[in-house]
């Protein structure tokens, strides 16, 4: 895998936070009758999401996965320092979930390193749609193990 170059994003999740955002702040400007100045503070957290968004994204380059957080690198990984990729499904007790389309049911990936264990939010894809932990099970052979977390509050 010499050269490999491959960016790991949430550019499908900015998406449809930016139509969320819209229709909140059209909500609270229409419906609620919140002025221009006072709906500002729901504007200014809202782009600062984004930049959150835009801004965290993993890239896989020559076998060193490096994991950014405002544009700015947060951790470096080997990949043949993974032991173990834990795809963990976050469940609430008493609620009923129904999956809709070919989505995966993880939401977080930890990657188990030997001193400490990373994590990663399941939407990051690449180009192709995979995620990175489903990406590097397939190519680098690295075992994935898939757990459902259940809590009973937040």
């Amino acid at each position: 895998m010499k050269g490999l170059n491959m960016l790991f994003h949430m550019r499908r999740t900015m998406i449809f936070q930016v139509i969320a955002y819209l229709l909140f702040l059209s909500f609270i400007y229409f419906v609620l009758k919140i002025n221009f100045l006072q709906s500002l503070f729901f504007i200014a957290f809202f782009i600062g999401l984004l930049i959150f968004t835009a801004g965290y994204y993993w890239r896989l380059k020559d076998g060193v996965l490096t994991k950014y957080i405002f544009f700015l690198q947060s951790e470096v990984i080997m990949v043949k320092d993974i032991k173990v990729i834990e795809a963990v499904a976050r469940r609430k007790l008493g609620e009923v979930y129904f999956k809709i389309g070919k989505g995966l049911d993880e939401n977080e990936y930890y990657f188990v390193l030997k001193e400490h264990k990373v994590s990663s939010f399941a939407g990051c894809k690449n180009s192709k749609g995979e995620t990175i932990g489903r990406y590097l099970n397939k190519v680098h052979r690295i075992k994935l193990i898939e757990t459902t977390q259940y809590r009973l509050f937040n």
